[in-house]
């Protein structure tokens, strides 16, 4: 069952790293080109200069962003305090595991893993997270 919005910020977790990756290489490939720009003393037009530094600017804020998000469900993740439950979710959401891939590492059917993870979700994940 998708908890709509908290199960699909849970899923997000995973392309985060991805996501990250891909706008950093952006934002250093934009700081290069303006520091090589710099040694060749090339300016730029004031429009076009504008319109870099409200990327990078953006960029640097998605990044940020996305690294908050990240370290907000680690934090709920790593510290429920239940062992299977947070288990469970460190398979799902940090090593992307399927049901019953989790299921044997934790010694419990997919079913019962799956109720684990959405009364975990309900009870406990739903207020940290909204």
């Amino acid at each position: 069952m998708l908890h709509n919005p908290i199960e699909r910020r849970l899923r997000k977790y995973s392309l985060q790293k991805v996501e990250m990756h891909y706008l950093e290489t952006e934002l250093r490939t934009a700081k290069e080109m303006l520091e090589t720009l710099d040694e060749f003393q090339i300016t730029l037009d004031d429009e076009v200069q504008s319109k870099v530094d409200e990327r990078i600017k953006k960029l640097e804020q998605q990044i940020a962003d996305l690294q908050k998000e990240k370290e907000l469900v680690e934090k709920i993740i790593l510290e429920l305090e239940d062992d299977i439950a947070r288990e469970i979710f460190k398979l799902k959401y940090f090593s992307n595991q399927v049901w019953s891939d989790i299921a044997k590492r934790v010694g419990y059917t997919e079913r019962q893993c799956k109720r684990i993870h959405d009364d975990t979700i309900e009870k406990v994940i739903s207020d940290k997270l909204f």
